[in-house]
This record gives C-alpha cells, sequence and structure tokens, in this order.
C-alpha cells in the first residue's frame, strides 16, 4: 500500500532513504522507461549508476512507494557482524530475511566490491532468489556485468538477475575524477 504523497512527508523519507550525497543529484539519462521494472545497472566507476538508481528511488517515493536503499558491501559487513558476534537478538539470517520479504524496492547498490565467501555468496543468493521467487521489486547496481558475476560470484546470482531484471550498462568516463 502507498505511503501519503505530503511534499514534508515526502522530503522526510527521501532523507531517511537515500544517502546525503545523492539527495540532491539528479541523473542525466532517461528513467521513465525504467520504472516499475527490476533492474540491473552495470559499468565502470563513476558512470553514475548510483545517481541513477537514487533518482529512479526518489521517483518511486514521491509516488508513495517504499523504498531501502541499501550499500551492498556494508550491509554484508553488518551481516558478518551479526553472525560472528553470535547475536540472539537480531541475527544475520533475521536480517537477511527482512530484507528479502520487505514490500516495496529495494535497491542493491555496488554488488560484487565486497569480498566473496561462502557466507556472502549464500546470503546474496538468498536475498535475490527471494525477491525473484515471490516478485519483489529490486534494483542492482555493479561494476561487474553479468558475464563477471556469473565467473566471480555465483551462476546461480547471475541467472537470476538475468531472468528478473532489466539489464541497463552505464558507459563513460568516471565523473568522480575531475579532468586537468
Amino acid at each position: 500500500m502507498p505511503f501519503d504523497t505530503d511534499k514534508k512527508i515526502i522530503d522526510l523519507r527521501i532523507r531517511k532513504t537515500i544517502p546525503p550525497k545523492f539527495r540532491n543529484l539528479e541523473t542525466d539519462k532517461e528513467i521513465k522507461p525504467c520504472m516499475d521494472k527490476n533492474l540491473f545497472i552495470y559499468g565502470g566507476s563513476g558512470t553514475g549508476k548510483t545517481v541513477f538508481v537514487c533518482t529512479v528511488a526518489k521517483e518511486y517515493i514521491k509516488k508513495g512507494e517504499r523504498v531501502r536503499f541499501y550499500s551492498y558491501p556494508k550491509l554484508l559487513m553488518e551481516l558478518q557482524n551479526l553472525y560472528f558476534k553470535g547475536s540472539t537478538e537480531l541475527t544475520a539470517v533475521d536480517l537477511a530475511k527482512d530484507i528479502a520479504d520487505f514490500n516495496g524496492v529495494i535497491i542493491l547498490d555496488d554488488l560484487g566490491s565486497e569480498k566473496v565467501t561462502a557466507f556472502t555468496r549464500q546470503l546474496t543468493y538468498y536475498v535475490i532468489n527471494e525477491r525473484e521467487q515471490w516478485l519483489m521489486p529490486l534494483i542492482i547496481t555493479s561494476n561487474f556485468s553479468l558475464d563477471e558475476i556469473d565467473r566471480k560470484i555465483d551462476s546461480r546470482i547471475s541467472s537470476r538477475i538475468a531472468g528478473m531484471c532489466e539489464i541497463i550498462r552505464l558507459k563513460g568516463k568516471d565523473r568522480r575524477i575531475k579532468s586537468q
């Protein structure tokens, strides 16, 4: 069920969802054809992947949709920390299940930049597989193509992404590096 679309509430949801760096940035790419689709956006460093998905996320929020944004390397570190601490209040599986079952748009930013271990591979597969099976919206960014994800992470993960997402490659120079 969509949330209230009052301007103040929208602004609050954007502040709670989008990292500060990206709140006032807008992509120079057309996003309308990408709305209401699962997306896999890949390309080199600094090509605008995160700006693109944050622009899409803001549009979803303005429409009253629920959105969660996760820096995937940070999320995996938090999951590993829960696992190693042996927390009884919140476990790594509980958090992964919460993400997989979230009734709204999930954004996983920077998939593949983490160290690939059996644990991270299993959690990544679990979240993506659950989102695919239950037809839940998912947006993923990565520096890796699906072929690279297939080789470096897991073919089951790349297969599910290919089957459920529209694939978008962003090309260009690293926008973070200023020309001299």
